[in-house]
């Protein structure tokens, strides 16, 4: 597991990945989570790494009979990732593995170092109509995010900064069709 200092990974979130990571796997794809803050000013759950809803119709997903329903999110968090022993035998065998490389490598979401280092295990061998290999998983029917995929900010500092796009847009409001 990596992840920032400031996290809240609930048990229900390791067992959600546990179930989904063999069927991903194979698929080049691995489990991302979202992250939330409770906003100031309403109290309900925010987005923060997404100011901008998604479109489930549009937007790269995959279905897994038996394991689920999957989106990727344009700017999915990066900040706390799991990975099985295979996938990390894998990064640590990439070039990505070595800053240099993961520096000087071209990708969709930019960034720099030492956040771009721990971000480049999701763009090993990315499938064909996806950014990256993070893929949330969703209820197709209620078009919404799985609470199981919810990993808290603790210190609820973006919600509240009103010159911070990020933590405004409401978990309900996540995905659009």
């Amino acid at each position: 597991m990596y992840m920032e200092d400031d996290t809240l990974v609930p048990w229900r979130a390791m067992t959600a990945w546990a179930r989904a990571t063999p069927a991903l796997d194979e698929r080049n794809l691995t489990f991302g989570f979202y992250r939330t803050e409770v906003s100031p000013d309403t109290g309900e759950l925010v987005m923060l790494d997404l100011s901008l809803r998604v479109n489930t119709s549009t937007a790269p997903t995959a279905h897994i009979e038996g394991v689920g329903h999957f989106v990727e999110l344009p700017q999915p968090y990066f900040g706390m990732w799991l990975a099985s022993h295979q996938q990390l035998k894998a990064f640590m065998a990439h070039p990505f593995w070595e800053k240099k490389n993961a520096l000087a490598a071209k990708t969709p979401h930019g960034g720099g170092y030492p956040e771009r280092t721990t971000w480049m295990i999701q763009y090993l061998n990315v499938p064909p109509g996806h950014l990256t290999q993070s893929v949330i998983q969703y209820d197709p029917v209620t078009n919404t995010l799985d609470p199981n995929a919810r990993v808290a900010h603790l210190r609820n500092g973006y919600s509240a900064n009103v010159h911070q796009p990020l933590g405004k847009l409401p978990l309900m409001l996540a995905l659009d069709r």
